[in-house]
């Protein structure tokens, strides 16, 4: 009888235990103790990304990565497979890979310079990584894209033409206020990136003027003296509107009548996503003017 009834009282402490657990010290997506650890993962995920786009060309490891986060291999080789879905060799091989490809794309360099600057221990490497991912080399890739660029040279003539047609004809219709500038209104930006840019990563552009957003479909942006909407952007893959390091671009708001005499106000936020980059970068450009 007493051996049952200790049973029974461990039992119960076993419960209690539990209660106190589940109560006390179990995080919910609520709990502030989940989001800071949540943050924790997200920085430490950030990190990593970063580390390995700022030394992909370079003969990295997973130990090195390790010892700059103060981490286990074991552990950071775990932790890299269930944050991106793939082992720390496979990401550092796809963010090399990206980058070879913007570089075959949009240089005239040589595959075993392009094969070199990526990080890849030699051409043979490129080659076998393309052949993996793409079924040819990167010779062949090269020549199939600017086969198919020059394919559509004729169509994005045209395009530009009607754009240019479309612009006169605003030009000449466009009803001026007194009070207000005669011309949709422009302004010059520079890229937030560390090198030149296709436009076709500028995933977005969000101004906001005076407190009042501007519509995306508003907005147009000139480089290389062609303008284009954002949704043109998304598709311009084209070397000779690459938007340069350094330099200015034109930002113009097709909004009636521009905008009246005085002090304005204006935030522009870039969203660039370069494809060998895990994240999206975001970056605020404010700025104070007076017409």
């Amino acid at each position: 009888y007493n051996q049952g009834r200790d049973i029974i009282y461990l039992n119960s402490l076993f419960y209690e235990f539990l209660h106190v657990l589940t109560t006390d010290f179990l995080l919910s997506k609520e709990n502030d103790r989940y989001k800071e650890e949540t943050h924790k993962y997200d920085a430490r995920k950030h990190e990593i990304a970063e580390f390995i786009q700022m030394n992909f060309d370079k003969p990295i490891s997973l130990d090195d990565l390790a010892n700059q986060m103060f981490l286990s291999y074991a552990y950071l080789s775990k932790y890299i497979k269930r944050q991106f879905g793939m082992g720390f060799a496979e990401y550092l091989n796809q963010v090399r890979l990206n980058y070879a490809v913007s570089q075959l794309l949009h240089s005239d360099l040589s595959v075993v310079r392009i094969a070199m600057d990526s990080g890849f221990a030699s051409s043979a490497a490129l080659n076998k990584a393309f052949r993996q991912t793409y079924n040819m080399t990167p010779t062949e890739y090269r020549r199939q894209w600017i086969s198919r660029n020059k394919e559509s040279e004729e169509s994005e003539m045209s395009q530009a033409e009607i754009r240019k047609q479309l612009d006169r004809h605003f030009d000449r219709n466009f009803a001026a206020d007194s009070k207000r500038s005669n011309q949709p209104y422009s302004f010059e930006i520079k890229a937030q990136y560390y090198r030149s840019i296709t436009l076709s990563i500028l995933r977005d552009l969000k101004i906001v003027v005076d407190g009042e957003a501007v519509a995306r479909e508003d907005i147009r942006l000139t480089v290389n003296g062609e303008m284009f909407t954002l949704e043109e952007c998304r598709t311009v893959v084209d070397p000779e509107y690459r938007w340069e390091f350094g330099d200015y671009a034109t930002v113009t708001v097709m909004k009636e009548g521009g905008l009246a005499a005085g002090a304005h106000h204006i935030d522009c936020h870039q969203s660039i996503a370069p494809s060998y980059m895990p994240f999206t970068i975001e970056a605020d450009c404010p700025a104070d003017f007076e017409i």
